[in-house]
């Protein structure tokens, strides 16, 4: 599994200039993210995991995620339509305030793979 090749696909919905839709909808996407981050930035200092992912803040990230990405999994293996739909950390230096790319959106079996391909290195 190559995580490198997660984050590219996961950024690959930047508009391009031609599309005025494409735009906006990315846009709405990274405001909202940037909204997002604003509001958990005061307490990311003693943020714990399991509060975070419990949370409405996170509950939301998720949320626009699978609005912006109509709802398939970003797994360069699979990319369907499939439930439920997670998020997974790319990376964790920026937990409570994620970019863009510190997260991306696959179906809980291609997140089992994910978690299971980590545990074997």
């Amino acid at each position: 599994m190559n995580l490198q090749k997660m984050a590219e696909k996961n950024m690959r919905k930047i508009p391009s200039m031609e599309y005025e839709n494409d735009i906006t909808d990315f846009n709405y996407f990274s405001g909202s993210i940037s909204m997002l981050n604003e509001m958990q930035r005061p307490h990311t200092n003693h943020l714990r995991y399991k509060d975070y992912m419990e949370s409405g803040i996170w509950k939301m990230r998720r949320e626009l995620y699978i609005d912006h990405f109509d709802g398939i999994c970003q797994h360069p293996d699979c990319g369907r339509h499939r439930k439920p739909l997670q998020l997974h950390h790319l990376t964790y230096q920026r937990l409570g305030v994620e970019a863009l790319d510190d997260v991306v959106l696959v179906c809980k079996t291609c997140h089992r793979m994910i978690e299971w391909d980590k545990s074997q290195n």
